[in-house]
């Protein structure tokens, strides 16, 4: 199972053990009752608490909302969710020295996922964790929290690839290194 989310099986983390399957859960063989649930989409993944602590991320940015930013509910609206957290990766990026240790190779977003885990509202600003939770040979992912007022509000999980030509590349060492130096702490 992947690593960054776990499903809730009625309320709980693991199997209650009123089934044929009980104690099977983390072994990839699950009830009947989860797997009609997960088919019929009624059970949603969270995110793994331990990624809501903003004290594991390594680097932290601001950002002021705008009054423009929010929703008809009054919410910071999840598009400006989304470019809050592309505008932390990038700064994550500066910080990492990315342009004097790529080059001139051109970076891709491969897969980006959020949760929206809380609310956020204007006029308090957002605070911006990013860390790296994966390193490949052409490819890292990268952590994005967003909080407000110390309660988390969204968490993003962008896998980035490093092309060349139009094609994927292996990272260079002094990124790797960089990347290396800015994962998440324990």
């Amino acid at each position: 199972m992947d690593n960054l989310v776990y499903y809730v099986c009625k309320g709980r983390k693991a199997c209650d053990g009123d089934c044929d399957w009980a104690g099977y859960q983390w072994s990839g063989a699950f009830c009947a009752r989860y797997r009609r649930k997960r088919r019929l989409g009624a059970l949603m993944p969270k995110v793994d608490p331990a990624l809501l602590d903003f004290a594991r991320y390594p680097f932290h940015h601001v950002i002021t909302t705008r009054f423009a930013d929010i929703d008809p509910n009054r919410h910071i609206n999840n598009v400006a969710l989304v470019a809050a957290f592309e505008d932390a990766r990038y700064r994550f990026d500066v910080s990492q020295k990315f342009r004097e240790t790529m080059g001139d190779y051109r970076v891709m977003i491969a897969a980006n996922h959020i949760d929206y885990v809380g609310e956020a509202h204007y006029p308090d600003p957002l605070d911006l964790h990013v860390g790296t939770l994966d390193v490949g040979r052409t490819s890292w992912q990268l952590a994005c929290l967003a909080t407000q007022n110390g309660r988390a509000c969204a968490f993003a999980r962008a896998t980035l690839v490093a092309t060349h030509g139009g094609t994927p590349t292996p990272l260079p060492d002094a990124f790797r290194d960089a990347l290396g130096s800015a994962r998440l702490r324990p």
